[in-house]
């Protein structure tokens, strides 16, 4: 399946509906620009990285949000210490 028919149908995305991508990198990108094609009136854009953040804001992004601001907002540590032994950095 193609990005416009993943956005279009799977994520059954209709006009005048946000949307927010969740990392931003790569086929996160063409999702961006496919939102912004079928009209949606605000994308936000979450990632770990603030060079891919930076990158997102070109695409038509309205908002941005660093994964660690997402975490604070929403109540969570980010700092999980001894609770992950394996830690994947994005």
């Amino acid at each position: 399946m193609t990005v416009d028919g993943a956005t279009r149908h799977q994520a059954d995305l209709r006009a005048g509906e946000t949307v927010a991508a969740v990392a931003t990198g790569g086929v996160r990108s063409d999702i961006i620009q496919v939102a912004k094609a079928f009209g949606a009136p605000a994308i936000a854009a979450i990632d770990v990285k603030a060079e891919k953040l930076k990158a997102a804001r070109r695409l038509w992004v309205t908002r941005t949000a660093s994964l660690d601001e997402m975490l604070r907002r929403l109540g969570v540590d980010a700092d999980l210490g001894d609770y992950a032994q394996v830690r994947v950095a994005a």
